[in-house]
């Protein structure tokens, strides 16, 4: 009986680490299988997943991060409350607090299966990052997209933006160029690992994603100078000198050519002041400010067709928690960043605040860039972060 149960335990901890490790795959599988008409399986097999746990999951392992769980679920509340004013589709409303509510409770199961295992962070980062390297290959290479990496500028795929891959990319790239110490005696896996940066790094410039390639560059400079050790700055100053050497060689090669190179070179205050999103974030405010409710859950794309936009969404999670749930909406999700930063601050460890802060700042960056609260774009990182803070909390207790 008792080999069942640990049986029942390893099963459902792989498949845990499974569902987060192949994200890249539930991204891009429209691309991989363009002539397929049957749905994403990964989704699906979470729902199988969490209706298997729904009964059966431990939340006596989740004490460091129950706090930012549960206003994570009051936001989703608040969501199906906002159903009752929602502008157009009271429908759209129910969907989206679905979908978050979904993710939450895969955060909250794969959380308590996966706390308890000290290897469950190591094992991510190096099989996400395996993945991630082999989706690059094969994206430069023009399998997953219409054309190589050699005969356009910037990379396209089907049915998905190509933001969403370069975020998702940045996720693991940043997680893992900061976690060498956990594989100190592993030389192989470490030799993998630089492997994979690489080729993630090459699609990442093709993609031309601006605040991904600039955002890790910050997330990566900011924590090391922060925590000030010699070795630190002479790491930071040989990494940042192979990128600077490796972008502008790839740049003169034509490696990076057309529109990704332009947008990843004019990089000034035009950027900004010329940028639609700074309008989007103005007219979105704008529209608020006479709407102190918000549209509703799902309702987003209602506030800028009556401003008269062409986009249809804020292209800043904060600014869409605004105007889609009102000030208890921007509260809540303003609360959880919050407290993410000071339970990292209150880190002792300083190679395990580099990693923690690195992967918040990233993360941060693409919370003002983007709207997309209710996909895995927001909760898989989030996901990584909650696990990080709570498994930390457990082995320095051990």
């Amino acid at each position: 009986m008792l080999k069942v149960i640990l049986n029942k335990k390893v099963i459902i901890r792989s498949l845990s680490l499974f569902l987060i490790i192949t994200y890249p795959l539930d991204q891009l599988y429209t691309s991989i299988f363009p002539n397929i008409s049957i749905p994403s399986p990964f989704k699906s097999l979470t729902f199988l997943y969490l209706f298997i746990q729904v009964f059966s999951y431990d939340l006596k392992y989740i004490r460091r991060v129950k706090d930012i769980l549960q206003i994570l679920f009051a936001l989703i509340i608040w969501s199906l409350i906002s159903v009752l004013w929602a502008e157009v589709s009271y429908i759209d409303a129910l969907k989206y607090s679905f979908q978050m509510l979904v993710l939450w409770s895969f955060l909250v199961v794969a959380i308590s299966n996966l706390s308890k295992d000290k290897n469950a962070l190591k094992n991510i980062i190096f099989y996400w990052l395996i993945i991630s390297g082999l989706v690059s290959v094969f994206s430069l290479l023009g399998y997953l997209s219409p054309e190589s990496a050699s005969t356009v500028g910037r990379l396209s795929f089907n049915n998905i933006g190509l933001n969403a891959i370069a975020i998702s990319l940045g996720y693991i790239f940043i997680l893992a160029l900061n976690s060498f110490h956990l594989f100190e005696n592993e030389k192989f896996k470490r030799f993998i690992i630089y492997i994979c940066l690489i080729l993630i790094f090459l699609l990442i410039l093709k993609l031309g994603t601006r605040s991904v390639l600039w955002g890790l560059v910050l997330a990566f400079i900011l924590p090391n100078f922060i925590y000030l050790k010699r070795k630190n700055i002479i790491r930071v100053l040989v990494i940042l000198s192979a990128f600077i050497y490796a972008f502008f060689h790839l740049i003169n090669t034509g490696f990076i050519q057309g529109r990704a190179a332009t947008r990843l070179l004019l990089f000034g205050s035009d950027t900004f002041t010329n940028n639609s999103r700074v309008e989007l974030f103005n007219k979105g405010f704008e529209w608020w400010t006479n709407n102190i409710l918000g549209t509703g859950g799902g309702n987003e794309s209602y506030a800028y067709i009556q401003m008269g936009t062409k986009n249809l969404e804020a292209h800043n999670t904060f600014m869409s928690a605004l105007i889609q749930f009102g000030i208890p909406g921007i509260i809540l999700l303003l609360l959880v960043v919050s407290i993410i930063y000071f339970k990292i601050y209150l880190i002792k460890d300083k190679r395990q605040k580099i990693l923690f802060f690195s992967f918040f700042v990233f993360f941060v960056m693409q919370l003002v860039k983007g709207s997309f609260i209710q996909t895995r774009l927001f909760w898989q990182p989030l996901t990584i972060l909650l696990l990080m803070l709570e498994s930390f909390k457990i082995q320095r207790n051990q």
